[in-house]
């Protein structure tokens, strides 16, 4: 509430950073960020006196026995110009301040989540134009943040601000390391019906290791945006961030028309001119389903799909926005599941056999050898079909009913693409040839299972004290810190504890944690359709 200790702040930490930036302040660098308010309110500042006085136009001290719990003629009126003149200071002193001080070095904004007690977000938002605001949302709890989307983005709305920035997809420990690109990508659906249309990734850490998997994290927050993810490595990351800037691209464009924050079905329309746009989510991920809405008629979106539609008057304007596999709208219910045994694939040092044979498809935690009930990874499927050619009129494609989490299909040693979300269907059209095809499918589960399973070996890190999580209901025990790093990581020596496999700075896990679904269960059919 001082804008002196803001300057004083100021000239600290920002100012250190700027300095490091250099030229690169204002182009490369062009954000400083306040975050949600968290530190509970504040009452009492060194100018309080005279700050009153200006705001509210009476003096302070003869109603200070008030704020001590003594009762007093007109207390009622007293305590809302109170509560008012705190949020004016907070809004003046602090945001708006910090705005100006921010904005001396060109190129430069301040971006808000202008939220907490003992905020009013609209006072904040309104003190300067060029804020950049900002909401949250959680994966886990999904209700986390729900409100901040909704109130931001309504009033960036009333504002006429045309970017809605979100700090998207933080989690508790609880879910940790449970997400990968779909149930992300189902949870940026419905944020950006709502109105968000900028994207902040929670969290991504800098890995000092990298030699080592999954490598540092946000201590016990997430969700794991690192490049040591096992999806990411295996495409997913790049899939994901290329439809989330599709999404954003078209959603930054013209003004805000409606939406529709409630249900399973969601949407927003945006108008850019004379060109109408629209945005349509299925935020049920286990059911397509088929709707009739104003602007599109008989629309069929797959199990947690989404679609735009975008008008020019009556006319439909084409927009590619299919990620991953094929529309579920195709008839997929022919053809027959493939019989016979299947080969698997597994790559060394994740403490997996080279390779089993399966009689038929199972998920990875009910096999009977450890290496591969607890492996974490991307193993390769493969089997021999015979097949022909399709005709002239018809188009292949493979079907591979459950996976966990995502597949890369190729045939005959060309890649049909990366499936990350249900359907996991495949065009194998143009790969297919007369007679014996070799079928490959390229599998890739989540890091829990292989954390899961290091917990029945030796420990070769210190840890610290039990992380007790006193925001879930209980107060349950989460994992626990790093205590420090120990001299083999550092140094990337061989590690003591030969049965491990991963290394992260905050154990999640103990041995009796459940295992996640993984790999491919099944069944793959191949399914011939007439285009």
């Amino acid at each position: 509430m001082s804008r002196e200790a803001v300057y004083r702040f100021f000239q600290g930490y920002p100012t250190m950073i700027l300095e490091l930036a250099g030229e690169l302040a204002g182009k490369t660098l062009v954000n400083f960020e306040i975050d949600s308010y968290e530190q509970h309110s504040q009452n009492w500042t060194p100018r309080m006196e005279e700050e009153f006085a200006a705001h509210r136009g009476y003096a302070l001290r003869s109603w200070l026995p008030a704020l001590a719990g003594v009762a007093v003629e007109g207390q009622e009126q007293f305590e809302k110009d109170w509560k008012a003149t705190i949020e004016d200071l907070f809004a003046e002193n602090y945001y708006a301040y910090m705005s100006e001080l921010v904005k001396q070095t060109p190129g430069m904004r301040l971006l808000i989540q202008p939220y907490g007690d003992p905020l009013n977000t609209e006072k904040v938002a309104r003190q300067d134009e060029d804020f950049i605001l900002c909401a949250e949302f959680w994966t886990n709890p999904a209700s986390w943040g729900g409100r901040s989307v909704n109130q931001i983005s309504d009033l960036a709305h009333e504002l006429g601000r045309r970017e809605v920035y979100a700090e998207g997809f933080t989690c508790w420990p609880l879910n940790a390391w449970e997400d990968d690109p779909f149930s992300l990508k189902v949870m940026a659906d419905k944020v950006f019906c709502i109105g968000i249309n900028r994207l902040m990734l929670h969290a991504g850490a800098a890995n000092p290791w990298p030699w080592a998997e999954p490598g540092m994290t946000f201590g016990q927050w997430g969700t794991q945006f690192t490049p040591g993810s096992t999806w990411w490595k295996a495409g997913g990351a790049k899939a994901l961030f290329r439809y989330f800037a599709q999404c954003q691209s078209l959603l930054q464009r013209g003004d805000f028309v409606e939406n529709q924050p409630e249900g399973d079905l969601l949407w927003i329309h945006r108008r850019d001119g004379d060109i109408d746009i629209y945005f349509v989510s299925n935020q049920n991920a286990d059911n397509a389903v088929t709707v009739d809405l104003p602007f599109a008629k008989g629309l069929t979106l797959d199990p947690g799909g989404s679609e735009f539609i975008v008008l020019h008057g009556d006319k439909r304007l084409p927009v590619s926005l299919n990620p991953g596999g094929v529309r579920s709208a195709l008839d997929l219910t022919a053809g027959q599941a493939l019989e016979g045994s299947w080969t698997v694939n597994f790559p060394e040092g994740l403490g997996a056999p080279e390779q089993i044979v399966l009689d038929s498809l199972i998920d990875w935690k009910d096999h009977p050898e450890p290496g591969v009930k607890y492996f974490s990874g991307t193993a390769s499927y493969h089997k021999t079909i015979k097949s022909s050619k399709p005709i002239r009129g018809q188009r292949a494609y493979l079907d591979l009913g459950e996976v966990h989490n995502l597949a890369e299909v190729l045939v005959n040693g060309r890649s049909c693409g990366l499936l990350w979300r249900p359907p996991f269907v495949a065009d194998i059209t143009d790969a297919l040839k007369d007679g014996d095809n070799e079928l490959e499918i390229r599998v890739t589960n989540l890091w829990v299972n292989r954390m899961i399973g290091d917990e029945f070996e030796p420990d070769d890190i210190v840890w610290g004290e039990p992380f007790q999580y006193s925001h879930a209901p209980g107060s349950p025990i989460v994992g626990s810190m790093m205590k420090e790093v120990p001299e083999w990581l550092e140094k990337n020596l061989p590690r003591p504890s030969q049965g491990r496999y991963t290394v992260v700075n905050f154990k999640f896990f103990s041995r009796y944690a459940p295992l996640q679904p993984s790999g491919l269960v099944g069944p793959v059919r191949v399914i011939s359709i007439d285009q």
